[in-house]
C-alpha cells in the first residue's frame, strides 16, 4: 500500500463482497423455499453486473450506481456525437478501453451486434465480459500499442476514461494508434480530465506550465498484477493542450467541458 487512500478502496471492496455474498445467499434461500425476496437482482435487462472486484476498478463498487453511470454515459455520448454523425449507420464501432462493459452494454442496442467490438488491457474484465456478452467482440490488448485492428476499420471509437489515466509518452502512441485504425471521416470521442478545481500542488504546477500533468492514480493497486508500476496515472489535460497537441492527429470537431460528467469530452475527426 502506498497511501491511506488505496488503504481505504481497498477495505471498500473487502466491504461490498461480503455485503453482496450475504444478499446473494439470502436471494438463494428465498428461492429455494419461494419466499418474495426483496434482494437486489443480479441482472439488469437480461445482462449480468460484473463482481465487485471489477465494479470498483473504475468507480463506485454499487450494482445500483454502476449501471447508472454506465447508461448515464451511453445517452451523453450518443447525444454529442449525434450532431456529427449517426450511430445506427456505422459499419464498425470500437470501445476502446471497455473494462467490463459498464457504457458498452448500453450502446451496443444502437449497433448490431456483429460490428460492436471492445477491447482493453485488462484480461480480467475482458474475460468476464467475453463470457456475458457472446455475441459481441472482445479483444486483450497490450497496454501499448499496436493491436491487431485493421487500418482504417473504425467508423466509429469511442473511449471513456483512458486518456485520464496515460501518461504523456502513452498518450501520442495512442492517438497514433487510434488514428490508423479509424477510416477516412471517421469519428473519435475520448474524455479528458480538463479545467476542474483541484488543490494538489503537483498537478496544478505542471497544468499551468504546459497544460498536462499526471500523477500515480490511486486504484494502481487493482491492475498491479497484470501492469508495470506507474503505468496506470491519474491525469489532466487543459483545453488549450488538447487542441494544440491533438490536433496533429485528428481534426477536433467540438470540445465539451464536462460533456460526460466532470470529464470533458472531445470529439474528433480522421481527415486524411
Amino acid at each position: 500500500m502506498k497511501n491511506w487512500q488505496q488503504i481505504l478502496l481497498t477495505l471498500q471492496m473487502i466491504r461490498w463482497q461480503f455485503w453482496e455474498s450475504g444478499l446473494d445467499c439470502v436471494s438463494r434461500f428465498c428461492a429455494r423455499f419461494n419466499f418474495r425476496s426483496e434482494m437486489p437482482k443480479l441482472e439488469s435487462s437480461g445482462s449480468p453486473i460484473p463482481p465487485v472486484k471489477l465494479r470498483i476498478r473504475i468507480g463506485n463498487a454499487s450494482r445500483k450506481n454502476y449501471l447508472a453511470i454506465g447508461k448515464r454515459v451511453s445517452i451523453k455520448l450518443i447525444k454529442h456525437v449525434g450532431k456529427y454523425a449517426i450511430i445506427e449507420n456505422f459499419e464498425h464501432v470500437l470501445d476502446w478501453g471497455c473494462g467490463s462493459g459498464r457504457v458498452a452494454r448500453y450502446v451496443r442496442q444502437n449497433v448490431s451486434s456483429a460490428r460492436f467490438y471492445g477491447c482493453d488491457i485488462d484480461p480480467d474484465a475482458i474475460a468476464w465480459v467475453q463470457n456475458a456478452f457472446p455475441d459481441l467482440s472482445f479483444t486483450n490488448i497490450n497496454p501499448n500499442p499496436p493491436t491487431t485492428y485493421k487500418n482504417s476499420f473504425f467508423d466509429f471509437i469511442y473511449g471513456i476514461s483512458v486518456f485520464t489515466h496515460l501518461n504523456e509518452h502513452n498518450q501520442f502512441l495512442w492517438l497514433d494508434e487510434l488514428r490508423r485504425i479509424t477510416r477516412i471521416n471517421g469519428i473519435v470521442a475520448v474524455t479528458v480530465h480538463g479545467g476542474n478545481p483541484t488543490d494538489n500542488p503537483k498537478i496544478l504546477e505542471s497544468l499551468q506550465s504546459k497544460g498536462f500533468s499526471d500523477i500515480e492514480g490511486d486504484r494502481s493497486i487493482f491492475f498491479s498484477h497484470f501492469l508495470q508500476d506507474d503505468y496506470y496515472r491519474l491525469t489532466k489535460h487543459s483545453k488549450e493542450y488538447v487542441m494544440r497537441e491533438w490536433t496533429k492527429y485528428f481534426d477536433i470537431l467540438e470540445f465539451f467541458e464536462n460533456g460526460i460528467g466532470r470529464q470533458d469530452l472531445v470529439i474528433m475527426k480522421r481527415s486524411h
